[in-house]
């Protein structure tokens, strides 16, 4: 989990969304709120996964 104060490892544009999704967030009933973090959590794995295939299928498939 990331800490609050501990910004340094993020880009202006990435604070700038994790700002955004956490007003989103308030928007959803709270007895919702953990199924929409995990899906938001699995949309973001799958991305990464699809990431490092992609490298590895360019670097002809060491990843």
């Amino acid at each position: 989990m990331m800490n609050a104060k501990d910004t340094s490892k993020y880009t202006p544009q990435q604070l700038a969304d994790a700002e955004r999704f956490m007003q989103l967030l308030s928007r959803v009933p709270e007895d919702k709120r953990d199924a929409v973090i995990q899906n938001t959590e699995s949309v973001i794995i799958g991305i990464e996964i699809a990431a490092r295939i992609n490298k590895a299928t360019a670097n002809g498939g060491a990843a």
